[in-house]
């Protein structure tokens, strides 16, 4: 048997881990999928699930638009155009059968000036992410997630949206779930197998960095240091990994699996993440030690998976979105967060696991132990390292757990059970006779 310790350095930050609510939940407008912030002129952008919302942070006051005559319209990526076009605002879109198109407004989003549908004209389906080329705000970026039928796209325009190009590169993640663009220019795109890639000719060719990253890896959440053009953070299934070297190479740098990243544009050290099981966590040293700030977030939000998340230099503020319970923020800066050292609790945690029987004619128990309440992913693999089957995916209570396993639909051969958890992960090989 294989244990791996992760060990990650929990300290107490200065700011408290208090929420107020800025934005309820009130029907279909509220229903969240993505959060940014528009430094420019001071809003953060909420993608729902009828069109798209802005909080005026001057004003105190929220805006929504809708798009007319597409009701369910989905937003799915909402990216500000910065300082080089700052009225300018592009939105990643879905109809209410799945169908992903592009929204381009150049009035801040108060008129959704162009839109072009999907299907056979773009994307055939979700348009999971887009990004403004920060170079030259005329050329933007999009991708999509798999129809299933066929793999995932990657769109661009060179002409503000008034024309698309669809293509299938070689090389990329079968459905595509972000994209980001580095300081350098750099485009790297995030998904399921190969789970991320990267090109550094404006998309033209691309190669498959996931060297560190274990196998059967897909992405949730990308983003990119805004100070250092090699530094990329990852959130997969199995925790958020960091390269240094512009994917060359990865490292884990924090266990639960990760849905949404930020990165402070005024302080890149300061970075938070968001957790599918409702935590929110935040460092002040890029990443070395970690604290839980989920803090007074009310159950019915830590029920909800932690959808997007923004740092705000105009107010200070931390603001992070809901899936279904709405939008909160910190209630002290969150931008002037310094280490204390007032505390150091390293968590180490061993995972025992074991296959009961094995060999294993048809029928099994994979057991296992957890001495915290944690997020756990388990998963089958082959002997290449694919994931043949996600049997459990969910938040376990502490204590003794067992899972029954059925290896009927399996050809007779070596499998890897990984188990994964917010703090700690083992692997135990299995043999399956006929």
């Amino acid at each position: 048997m294989k244990f791996m310790l992760l060990v990650f350095f929990i300290s107490t930050f200065a700011f408290s881990a208090e929420w107020q609510q800025v934005s309820t939940h009130e029907g279909f407008m509220n229903q969240y999928h993505y959060l940014s912030c528009d430094e420019v002129n001071h809003r953060i952008l909420v993608g729902t699930l009828a069109g798209f919302r802005y909080y005026d942070i001057d004003s105190d006051q929220w805006f929504e638009e809708e798009i007319p005559g597409l009701f369910g319209v989905e937003k799915y990526a909402i990216k500000g155009c910065g300082i080089l076009h700052p009225n300018r605002i592009v939105l990643g879109c879905a109809t209410a059968n799945f169908l992903g198109f592009v929204s381009v407004s150049d009035a801040q989003g108060d008129s959704l000036g162009k839109v072009f549908v999907g299907g056979s004209n773009l994307a055939p389906a979700v348009v999971r992410d887009v990004e403004i080329d920060q170079f030259n705000p005329g050329t933007l970026y999009g991708c999509s997630w798999s129809d299933g039928a066929q793999p995932g796209s990657f769109i661009v325009s060179t002409d503000s949206g008034e024309t698309w190009e669809l293509t299938y590169p070689s090389n990329i993640p079968h459905g595509l779930t972000n994209i980001e663009i580095a300081s350098n220019g750099d485009i790297y795109l995030g998904g399921t197998n190969p789970g991320i890639s990267k090109s550094t000719d404006n998309g033209i060719s691309w190669t498959v960095i996931t060297n560190g990253l274990p196998a059967g890896t897909w992405g949730q959440a990308l983003a990119t240091d805004p100070s250092d053009s090699l530094r990329v953070l990852f959130g997969t299934q199995y925790g958020l990994y960091e390269t240094v070297n512009g994917g060359s190479s990865w490292d884990q740098i924090l266990a639960p699996y990760c849905y949404s990243i930020a990165f402070s544009s005024e302080n890149p050290m300061m970075v938070a993440v968001g957790t599918n099981d409702a935590r929110v966590w935040v460092s002040s040293d890029g990443g070395s030690s970690w604290f839980d700030k989920t803090g007074n977030l009310p159950p019915e939000a830590q029920s909800q998976d932690i959808s997007g998340l923004a740092f705000s230099s105009t107010d200070g503020y931390l603001y992070v979105s809901t899936r279904n319970t709405g939008i909160y923020r910190t209630v002290t800066n969150a931008l002037s967060v310094t280490d204390e050292n007032i505390s150091i609790n390293p968590q180490e945690e061993l995972i025992p696991l074991t296959i009961s029987p094995n060999p294993v004619i048809q029928h099994t128990n994979i057991n296992y132990t957890i001495n915290t309440m944690s997020f756990v992913n388990l998963d089958i693999l082959d002997m290449s390292g694919r994931i043949i089957e996600n049997v459990l995916q969910e938040t376990i209570p502490a204590g003794f757990h067992t899972i029954p396993w059925n290896t009927a639909d399996y050809p007779a051969g070596t499998y890897l059970i990984r188990l994964v958890t917010q703090f700690g992960s083992s692997q135990e090989s299995m043999v399956v006779i006929k």
